[in-house]
């Protein structure tokens, strides 16, 4: 029994969901570290 094309669409977009609330949550929590200037901004460089 192979796995389907439908069910490897339905793997990627459930694996793309966690992915998404991690870059948000990453996000988030770059706003309010103690120590923002680790990564310059254009304007700083």
């Amino acid at each position: 029994m192979s796995i389907s094309d439908t069910q490897v669409f339905v793997a990627l977009v459930i694996a793309l969901i966690p992915g998404i609330l991690a870059f948000r949550l990453a996000t988030e929590l770059y706003k309010y570290s103690p120590n923002p200037q680790i990564y310059p901004t254009n304007e700083e460089r």
